[in-house]
């Protein structure tokens, strides 16, 4: 059985969930979730609300039960940093900045920005690196941009199990993307949304921060509570006499190789010459890995590099990709001078 938070119809009032858009923007799709109107605002149907967001927290909880990977996406200001802070909460991944075109159905060059991410990250913590004040602060732009896009998604490693979008008309891209994958997705859709290509459609409030906060939260939740019955299967599996026995003598095991290990060599019943022998032959090996401890420092030393030019001449690029899209319109408007 999936465990569910409990809410109530009063909270939806309270945090403003019943209040769509204005009469002129509505779509007729939703004329089904529509209970009246006040002023030149729609009022929505909560009752209906109730009952299709049980239905996705069931679906959320499954998912969740089963280890799948559930993607929030909503790039409106009022909700980001709500989403952005539940869905880490909740161990999930997230889109709270601009969602890219191509994000799911073109992840090969994602990775690919995503490894570039994790590589100026590495370069910019190092303090053993021979970066000059310029070209980390040009790193730290680079990667704070890198970040506000693909941070939410650096863990992500492929297809999602399930989409949880807050304004389908903002994010249309990713309904588009999803529906050609045939992921399944949960939206919260206000009365100037579309129903197209959405599994379970949540009518409610899109544009406010408290009604995104409250539905954050009940999804975090549901999430959250599937994890620990998880949990708790793994402590019950744990706990069988059966694992703790053959544990142990792993461990009994273990411990004796290593005693045989840290042994230091008997030498006291061998004669001088063999004792002599003994002691170079372990010289010999104390050297040997010695020089190999060298090499292996040398060669990340040469990977440091390597990962430092790349990255530099990226930079490079784009800043004079930059300067000649700046310096052209300069040159069309001279141009024009000249020719006045």
């Amino acid at each position: 059985m999936t465990n569910i938070p409990s809410y109530s119809i009063k909270q939806m009032l309270e945090s403003g969930v019943h209040f769509g858009h204005k009469k002129n923007k509505w779509n007729p799709q939703m004329s089904q979730f529509i209970y009246g109107s006040k002023g030149d605002l729609h009022i929505i149907d909560l009752t209906k609300t109730y009952s299709l967001l049980s239905k996705s927290l069931e679906v959320i909880a499954n998912t969740a039960k089963n280890n799948g990977k559930i993607l929030f996406v909503g790039t409106k200001k009022q909700s980001s940093a709500t989403i952005a802070k539940f869905a880490s909460d909740a161990n999930q991944h997230y889109v709270n900045f601009r969602w890219l075109g191509g994000m799911l159905t073109n992840w090969f060059t994602v990775s690919d920005s995503i490894t570039n991410l994790n590589k100026i990250e590495a370069l910019l913590n190092d303090e053993e690196s021979d970066l000059t004040k310029k070209e980390k602060l040009n790193l730290s732009r680079k990667y704070d941009k890198l970040n506000r896009s693909l941070g939410g998604i650096r863990e992500l490693n492929g297809k999602p199990a399930l989409l949880i979008i807050f304004d389908t008309n903002k994010e249309s891209i990713a309904v588009k993307e999803a529906a050609k994958l045939n992921i399944p997705i949960i939206a919260i859709v206000d009365t100037n949304s579309s129903l197209e290509n959405i599994n379970y459609p949540i009518p409610g409030n899109d544009d406010s921060a408290k009604a995104t906060s409250f539905f954050c939260e009940l999804f975090a939740e549901a999430i959250k509570n599937n994890r620990i019955i998880d949990e708790k299967s793994v402590e019950e599996k744990t706990s069988d006499p059966k694992i703790v026995k053959n544990e142990n003598k792993v461990e009994k095991t273990s411990k004796s190789e290593s005693s045989k290990k840290d042994k230091p060599l008997e030498t006291k019943n061998l004669s001088k010459e063999e004792a002599k022998k003994v002691k170079d032959s372990t010289k010999e090996n104390v050297v040997k890995e010695n020089t190999e401890v060298k090499k292996s420092k040398a060669a990340t030393k040469d990977t440091k590099k390597t990962d430092i030019k790349e990255v530099k001449n990226k930079a490079v690029k784009e800043d004079s990709s930059d300067k000649k899209s700046e310096s052209k319109p300069a040159a069309k408007a001279e141009k024009k001078s000249e020719k006045k």
